[in-house]
């Protein structure tokens, strides 16, 4: 790219296309050359080391601190990249100061570091650039990093005592299979008797653990493996994203949080984007992009193409299918009134309260469930090994 005085720039940028790389660059009064595919980061996606939710949140708090405080922005992130002696921000933060004082923005020096960041940090940040307001939008991000690590701190804390019960009885019944169990079958055998259907089950599963522990092992292992890979590989393409957000909003008890917290995303960052006099077809595709949800970037991509057409903002929502019902009906009250930022301010909000409350909800629920579920799976095997001694005594009268 080339700007007005004839400065040569190169970069990368993490967009769905190149149409929309060269869009963005011609905003910002680019002339575009090239724009190329660039090739994948070398090294195995799970050897990359990316930023916790940790990093990030103790990021974003001093980010919003220098904002807010109108602090020299290079001086500062210099500073606190010499105060942190975190192994995997302060490289990146060294980074950002070098780009920073090249002259480049904060969306382009973080683009620089795709491993480190979600892409919805990325968007975020490009959407408080785009509308004047990095403040809200980096008090938005360290509220939700925050939720997200009281979250983790809340399941954590929940199932440290399920978990420590599963191990142990993982423990109890790999020793019932290598040698308890079998000694009830030789017993048997020698009366002449059949085993019950649940012994033999687990006499089954014994003459496996005995004889393929070790293969059993390494399979699940590397089923283990080639699940968190492909998932890794999965998200390197937009239909990939998509797909990966689709099965993962289908889980069970799990999905309905993600969407939750994806939709109070996009309902603030438009709401910023909005406010802040930002075209409505750009606000759509910024917000999508900020949600971290690629299946929601779509809808929202369809609905910018739908207004785009003469289609009013809330009938394009409602065609979706997507969002919901009471998303729609407000958006359509707001539109209508002519408050539609309130009410997307409003709707952000309690999708955020819905979603703490869910992941609060969730913690609670899996504990007892884990442990019940630990217990049935307990009491199968004590009946199941119980079962022939209750029949003893009809095999000896034979």
């Amino acid at each position: 790219s080339v700007d007005a005085q004839g400065e040569v720039f190169e970069g990368t940028m993490d967009e769905d296309s190149a149409a929309r790389v060269a869009a963005i660059l011609q905003e910002r009064g680019l002339q575009v050359s090239e724009v190329a595919p660039l090739a994948l980061h070398k090294g195995l996606p799970f050897l990359r080391t990316p930023l916790t939710w940790e990093d990030i949140h103790l990021l974003n708090q001093q980010l919003l601190v220098i904002v807010k405080s109108d602090l020299p922005f290079v001086p500062a992130l210099a500073a606190m990249a010499t105060d942190i002696n975190n192994p995997r921000l302060k490289p990146v933060l060294d980074g950002l100061k070098r780009d920073l004082e090249l002259g480049t923005s904060i969306e382009q020096a973080l683009q620089k570091y795709p491993d480190s960041f979600p892409p919805a940090y990325i968007s975020m940040v490009r959407a408080g650039e785009r509308s004047g307001n990095l403040a809200g939008v980096l008090a938005l991000m360290e509220n939700q990093s925050a939720r997200v690590l009281d979250a983790r701190h809340t399941l954590r804390t929940a199932l440290a005592y399920p978990a420590m019960v599963l191990v142990s009885a993982i423990g109890v019944m790999w020793f019932l299979c290598v040698e308890v169990i079998p000694k009830f079958e030789e017993i048997f055998a020698g009366f002449g008797s059949g085993l019950p259907a649940a012994t033999q089950f687990w006499v089954w599963v014994s003459h496996i653990v005995s004889g393929y522990g070790e293969w059993v092992f390494a399979a699940l292992v590397a089923c283990v493996a080639l699940l968190v890979v492909g998932l890794r590989v999965s998200r390197q393409t937009g239909v990939g994203r998509e797909w990966v957000d689709l099965i993962i909003e289908r889980i069970p008890l799990i999905g309905r949080g993600i969407f939750l917290t994806a939709l109070a995303r996009f309902s603030r960052a438009l709401a910023l984007l909005l406010s802040s006099n930002v075209p409505v077809l750009e606000s759509l595709d910024l917000a999508g992009a900020a949600s971290g949800s690629a299946l929601l970037r779509r809808h929202a991509r369809r609905v910018a193409r739908d207004v785009a057409m003469g289609e009013s903002i809330s009938d394009s929502f409602a065609a979706t299918g997507y969002f919901p019902q009471l998303f729609c009906w407000l958006f359509a009250t707001g539109e209508a009134r002519g408050h539609v930022e309130d009410t997307l301010f409003d709707l952000s909000r309690s999708y955020e309260q819905q979603a703490a409350f869910h992941d609060r909800a969730l913690g609670q629920f899996l504990s007892p469930l884990l442990v019940v579920s630990v217990a049935l799976l307990v009491g199968w095997i004590t009946i199941a090994l119980y079962l022939p001694i209750f029949s003893l005594g009809d095999a000896i009268s034979g």
